[in-house]
């Protein structure tokens, strides 16, 4: 296999692996050992949070893959996890970045104007797949992304914020237990003894 070398301005590189980054070479998968003497000695800028909020813009301006952006979001919410960022959530809520499933299955990229459902338990997820609009993530996934949603301010459209689930008997109206004989606080030191 003939691999065609090139030579790159410092200005061309970028000292991560957490995503690509248009116009961008990254070094350190090369390089892993000499991270001192690109960065320090010839000033190849390392991942900045700025970067990747302006890489995550661009990929919803240019209606990049949805495996693209999703590459990017992890990389956005590791610099979440350790710091705040001083500008608003404005940019990023306005993009087409937020991978929406649809009831029929299909995914595609929308703003936070469009209404979705966050499925932050299993069995909410089940029971709306059909229905509603959701994220296109995991369980696993919107955990590792909370710091991304209370960031944008989109902890609200978890299911289980949206949903009150209510239990009653067939054909009864919900009473509130209040005769002291049913009360299991009164019973309840001699359940640990």
């Amino acid at each position: 296999m003939n691999r065609r070398h090139r030579w790159f301005k410092t200005s061309q590189c970028l000292w991560s692996s957490a995503t690509t980054i248009r116009g961008r070479t990254t070094l350190n998968d090369h390089y892993e050992d000499l991270k001192d003497f690109f960065v320090t000695v010839l000033g190849v800028s390392e991942l900045s949070l700025d970067m990747v909020l302006d890489e995550l813009v661009e990929k919803g301006a240019r209606q990049a893959s949805v495996e693209e952006v999703k590459e990017t979001l992890w990389a956005l919410t590791s610099f979440l996890v350790s710091r705040t960022p001083s500008s608003s959530p404005r940019r990023i809520n306005e993009s087409r970045v937020f991978p929406v499933r649809y009831n029929n299955g299909q995914v595609v990229l929308q703003t936070s104007k469009v209404e979705f459902g966050i499925v932050d338990r299993q069995h909410l997820g089940d029971s709306f797949e059909s229905q509603a609009k959701l994220l296109a993530f995991n369980l696993e996934e919107v955990r590792f992304l909370k710091p991304f949603f209370a960031w944008t301010g989109l902890e609200k459209r978890y299911l289980s914020k949206m949903v009150k689930e209510i239990s009653r008997t067939e054909g009864g109206e919900p009473v509130l237990i209040t005769s002291r004989n049913r009360s299991i606080g009164q019973k309840a030191s001699g359940l640990f003894r």
